[in-house]
């Protein structure tokens, strides 16, 4: 078969090209306009429920047996690769024109390419760059961040706003921060999954959004896919996320978020208002009917109204349970909670609403935590004049 051939089906989405000339041709086509789109998928804020801008992914209508990373990877070892990147940047600030009101776009740039002539023209092209993010991703080595650092500052005076991508990933997502001060840092998709079951992550991510403070950036959480999750975000202060739970990338433009997680978002606040009760330290709890299976994680078990019967441990399931109100303040709530037997006193503790429904679960050490921060605020504050 020809390249010319073989090139041909590879649009089409039949297969990938498996030589350099096909690839070399199939990207050729993109960059003379064949076959690229820009699928969005929203960030959120999280202490308000709204989406407060989007970021735009590339999408290639062939080959479908390749990944968006593997066609800028080819790109990328052809030489191509910043011409991809100055296409994709092209077409995300065409759709900028139409943002909703009090939004921004986040865009995919390899800080490789920065100093490109192909990129270049896009940013002068367009003259400003406000409510545009854009997003360096480092999946080649970075030899001098300083290098990188001045490659940007025309951007950023065009209006830019810069992201890190893949904070807390390891050393060189540090060398990142410290350098390049970002306007924005997203915390890598490993921290975030099960966030809620690792005290580890819980706190990386609070050291992270502390170092972040310190350089008046905002934090992301991407990957975000369970409840759990997102509550432990909102819990730590994280403003802003996105992932699979919210919505996923689409071609839609301007996507909604999910309207479950959206009025979970909105009914948070009311919990979790008053910082010194238990409302602020609810956990969102898989829950199951008697007649289901046991699950291997922290479940509560539920009647048909809805209302808790028992909890799944990891080390079996209990008949005893401990409901708490969100309004009760942490102090009453330990206290009543270290009468229990010895055998079940550290269990998990199950809030409810008016109706005895399950809102969720708090866990013990998160109010002995709670309140020793309280304890040693108090004693390290100094006392008003009197």
């Amino acid at each position: 078969m020809s390249t010319t051939t073989r090139t041909s089906r590879t649009l089409r989405g039949v297969s990938a090209p498996s030589t350099a000339s096909g690839w070399c041709a199939a990207l050729e086509g993109v960059l003379a306009g064949e076959g690229l789109r820009l699928a969005a998928q929203p960030i959120v804020d999280v202490a308000r429920g709204t989406v407060v801008g989007y970021e735009l992914l590339a999408r290639f209508s062939g080959p479908d047996a390749a990944t968006p990373d593997v066609w800028f990877a080819h790109a990328q070892r052809l030489g191509l690769g910043a011409q991809l990147d100055a296409l994709v940047l092209s077409h995300a600030l065409e759709l900028r024109d139409a943002l909703p009101e009090d939004t921004f776009i986040t865009v995919n740039v390899s800080p490789l390419h920065l100093g490109e002539p192909a990129l270049a023209a896009v940013r002068d092209r367009r003259g400003g760059l406000e409510r545009v993010v854009l997003e360096l991703t480092e999946h080649s080595a970075i030899e001098d961040y300083h290098a990188v650092a001045r490659l940007l500052e025309p951007w950023r005076q065009a209006g830019a706003k810069v992201a890190i991508d893949d904070a807390g990933s390891g050393y060189a997502g540090l060398q990142w921060l410290m350098t390049l001060a970002p306007d924005l840092v997203k915390l890598d998709r490993s921290l975030v999954d099960h966030l809620d079951e690792d005290e580890v992550k819980a706190a990386l991510v609070e050291m992270l959004g502390g170092f972040a403070d310190r350089l008046d950036a905002w934090v992301l959480a991407e990957g975000v896919e369970r409840l759990a999750e997102l509550d432990v975000l909102a819990r730590l202060g994280v403003p802003l996320a996105q992932g699979f739970l919210f919505r996923r990338p689409t071609l839609e433009l301007w996507p909604t978020i999910d309207g479950g997680v959206r009025r979970h978002l909105e009914e948070r606040p009311s919990r979790a208002a008053d910082p010194d009760t238990v409302g602020a330290l609810v956990e969102v709890a898989r829950t199951r009917h008697r007649h289901e299976p046991a699950a291997l994680s922290v479940t509560v078990v539920v009647d048909g109204l809805g209302q808790p019967t028992a909890l799944d441990l990891p080390d079996g399931t209990w008949d005893r349970v401990l409901v708490v109100r969100p309004d009760e303040t942490v102090r009453a709530v330990l206290e009543r909670a270290l009468t229990r037997d010895t055998h079940w006193r550290w269990h998990p503790l199950v809030c409810v609403d008016e109706l005895r429904r399950v809102v969720g679960v708090v866990r013990m050490e998160r109010l002995v935590h709670h309140l020793i921060d309280g304890t040693e605020h108090r004693a390290t504050t100094p006392e008003e004049d009197q």
